[in-house]
């Protein structure tokens, strides 16, 4: 997938102005999908993941939502107890 995405951002990069212009103009769904597309992109090359198998990515996509995500409930869940005084709530 992420091959596919490179390959469209380097013909993307490549066009001239006279073909870009000539394109017909892409709606909210696609530019959406485009970018967070694009996003994904610059996570792979950051973090590496373009060199791993799919498995591997799998397994530390995993590993890294459930981090994300047990830090998320913490954040939740003990954060607002100490302002809470403070706020008068």
């Amino acid at each position: 997938m992420a091959v596919v995405v490179w390959a469209k951002l380097y013909k993307s990069v490549s066009m001239s102005n006279d073909e870009k212009r000539s394109k017909k103009p892409k709606g909210l769904v696609t530019r959406s999908s485009d970018y967070i597309s694009w996003l994904y992109l610059q996570y792979c090359l950051i973090t590496g993941l373009y060199m791993l198998e799919p498995w591997e990515r799998a397994i530390f996509n995993a590993f890294v939502i459930g981090l994300v995500s047990i830090i998320a409930f913490i954040v939740y869940a003990f954060v607002p107890l100490p302002f809470s005084g403070a706020l008068g709530v």
